[in-house]
C-alpha cells in the first residue's frame, strides 16, 4: 500500500493530521507463528499481528514491544444450548459455570493480555455491566446442584440420571486463541464434578456445520468483537449468530423474552436507553445461566521499538495512519 499524498481528512480527535507519515506498507502473510516470530526478532518486519500468549515473554526478552487491545464486544465465552439435553436443566448449566476454574485457565494458558471476564461483554464495550459475582469457581456448589437435581456419580465418576450419562460436546473455535487447550482444561475440571466433556473433532467447515445442531454441540466456544451496542444482539439473536440456538427445528423462538430484550437494544433510540437495554440482556443471561464468560479476548501485536505511534483501533485492528519510524533507533 502507498500513502495518498493529498489525504487530509483524519478524524479531528486524531493527534496526527494530513498525509500518513509512512510512505507505504508491505503486508506479508505468514500462517505459522514461528515464521512471524522469527521475522520480527530478526528485524525483517516491523510489526506482527496475532501473537500467542506463550510467545509474549520471549519477544519481550528479545527487546520487542508487545501491545494488546481488547476487541470491545462480546467476551470469549461458552454459550449453552439451553434447549438441548442436558442443558435444558438449569442446574446443569449452573454446575458447569461454578465447576470451571477460569483463573487457572488464564494462568496456565494465557497472559496479562487476557483479563478475566466479569460479564459476557468486555469492560470497554458499550453497555457493559459487571456480573462477576455470578461466576465464582465453586466445585462443591456444582456437586450439590447436581446432587439436588438427581445426578448420581457412576462407577467411573461420571454422573448418571435415568440411565443417561451426563455427557456434553463442545465446539472447537479455531479462530479463538488456544481453543483446543481451553476446552481440554475445562474437560479435566468438569470431570472433577462428574461431567463428561467431549471436544468436537473436524475442520472449520465441520465445526460450523455441527454447531448449528444442538444435538451435536451443546457448548459453543464463541465471541464477537465490535464497538457497538448491537454486538450483543449480533451474538445471541435468532436473526443473527444465534449462539444459544434459541429456536426449534421449525424456527419457533424458544425464549421469547430473551429475543424481546435483544430487540430493545436496537429499537431504543437514545444512548442511555440502549445502555440500559444492553445491561438488561446481560442480567437475564446471567440469571438464566445461559453463558460462562472466560476472558476478554485481545488482539496482540509484536512491535519493533523504533516503530512509533502505533495503537490499535476500537476493536483491536491495526491503525497505521499515525505510525512513523525513528531511524535513529533502527539497528
Amino acid at each position: 500500500l502507498s500513502a495518498r499524498e493529498d489525504y487530509d481528512w483524519a478524524p479531528p480527535a486524531h493527534e496526527h493530521q494530513g498525509r500518513a507519515q509512512l510512505d507505504g506498507i508491505n503486508y506479508v502473510l505468514a500462517a505459522e507463528e514461528s515464521m512471524r516470530t522469527g521475522a520480527i526478532t530478526s528485524n525483517q518486519v516491523q510489526i506482527v499481528r496475532q501473537v500467542s500468549a506463550p510467545q509474549e515473554p520471549h519477544l519481550e526478552d528479545a527487546g520487542i514491544n508487545v501491545i494488546s487491545h481488547g476487541t470491545n464486544g462480546m467476551n470469549n465465552q461458552l454459550a449453552f444450548r439451553f434447549n438441548a439435553w442436558p442443558f435444558n436443566d438449569k442446574a446443569v448449566r449452573e454446575a458447569v459455570i461454578h465447576g470451571v476454574n477460569r483463573e487457572q485457565i488464564i494462568h496456565v494458558l494465557f497472559s496479562e493480555s487476557y483479563p478475566l471476564a466479569t460479564s459476557t461483554m468486555a469492560k470497554n464495550a458499550r453497555g457493559y455491566k459487571d456480573q462477576s459475582a455470578a461466576y465464582d469457581f465453586d466445585p462443591e456448589l456444582s456437586k450439590q446442584l447436581l446432587d439436588d437435581a438427581g445426578w448420581e456419580p457412576g462407577a467411573d465418576g461420571i454422573r448418571v440420571k435415568d440411565g443417561k450419562r451426563l455427557s456434553i460436546t463442545a465446539k472447537l473455535a479455531m479462530p479463538q486463541p488456544r481453543s483446543r487447550e481451553v476446552i481440554t482444561m475445562i474437560q479435566e475440571q468438569l470431570r472433577g464434578i462428574g461431567i463428561e466433556l467431549h471436544l468436537n473433532s473436524g475442520d472449520q467447515a465441520t465445526q460450523d456445520s455441527d454447531s448449528k445442531d444442538p444435538n451435536k454441540i451443546q457448548l459453543d466456544h464463541t465471541m464477537v468483537g465490535r464497538a457497538d451496542y448491537n454486538v450483543i444482539k449480533s451474538h445471541y439473536s435468532v436473526d443473527n449468530r444465534d449462539s444459544f440456538i434459541n429456536q426449534d427445528e421449525d424456527g419457533n423462538v424458544l425464549d421469547q423474552h430473551l429475543e424481546d430484550l435483544l430487540s430493545d437494544v436496537v429499537a431504543t433510540a437514545d444512548d442511555e436507553g440502549r445502555a440500559e437495554a444492553t445491561a438488561a440482556v446481560q442480567d437475564y443471561v446471567t440469571e438464566q445461566a445461559y453463558a460462562l464468560p472466560l476472558f476478554e479476548e485481545p488482539v496482540v501485536y509484536a512491535v519493533q521499538p523504533y516503530l512509533k505511534g502505533f495503537a490499535p483501533e476500537a476493536i483491536g485492528r491495526p491503525s497505521f495512519y499515525g505510525v512513523w519510524i525513528d531511524h535513529k533507533e533502527v539497528k
